[in-house]
């Protein structure tokens, strides 16, 4: 049947809206449930009966739930997007602003533009711009330095389009706006971040304890030039590594 196919492409969930529009009459849903063929997830949206209960899935049921515009966000986006740090947790969504719901999850209420938004996994998830935008600023200053150098390293985002991103929102009256934007400034377009979180922590270290100048991943070589190894971290100028 065609809602099955449809269910199937979003983690084995679909709605009653779905179902009514494929034509699945109430008589039909009430009998699916009777018999086991559908479950009862969420007010107006089913599972499939006996599917493996996955982190997805319940992430789905929710954005579903939501209703047209509900992404995940938050720290339930920075899972999707493989940051490290975030795994398979709470779930957390974003609604339209004009939705007064109630959950046992945690439900944020503002509208996410459509640019804002992309897919992963099937999921409808705030996009990795407004994945930082959103998280950072909820993050203590070191965690949400590494949680940003993280996602330079993986390309999701550049110091460049991330300033793109901030210069765009109007105004210091959003959240964390302000905070957001210096740590643009602290960055120039060419700013490379270190090369692991372990890097970056032992770099954190080094700087609080009065170290002026600490260089990364540099190469040593022999008398003749010949590559020897790579250095983690050294001090300039006589290259202590």
């Amino acid at each position: 049947e065609a809602w099955r196919s449809v269910a199937a492409g979003q983690h084995y969930v679909v709605t009653r809206g779905q179902l009514i529009g494929l034509g699945v009459t109430e008589g039909r849903i009430w009998r699916l449930l009777g018999n086991g063929t559908l479950e009862k997830a969420l007010p107006g949206v089913y599972r499939l009966g006996g599917t493996n209960r996955t982190w997805h899935q319940r992430l789905m049921e929710a954005c579903l739930w939501g209703g047209p515009g509900a992404v995940a966000c938050f720290r339930s986006a920075a899972a999707l997007h493989g940051l490290d740090g975030f795994g398979e947790g709470p779930i957390e969504i974003a609604v339209a602003k004009s939705r007064r719901l109630e959950a046992r999850f945690k439900v944020h209420r503002y509208d996410v533009p459509e640019a804002q938004t992309t897919v992963i996994d099937g999921v409808p998830v705030t996009n990795a711009h407004r994945t930082l935008r959103d998280l950072l600023p909820t993050l203590s200053e070191e965690r949400a330095d590494r949680v940003f150098d993280n996602a330079l390293r993986m390309g999701l985002v550049s110091v460049e389009s991330m300033s793109r991103f901030v210069a765009a929102e109007k105004g210091s009256g959003r959240r964390g706006i302000d905070r957001m934007r210096q740590m643009m400034r602290e960055r120039d377009p060419g700013y490379q971040p270190s090369s692991s979180e372990m890097n970056t922590r032992i770099r954190q270290v080094l700087l609080a304890a009065g170290s002026i100048d600490v260089g990364e991943e540099d190469v040593m070589a022999d008398e003749e030039g010949a590559f020897v190894d790579r250095g983690e971290i050294g001090f300039p100028p006589d290259w202590t590594v």
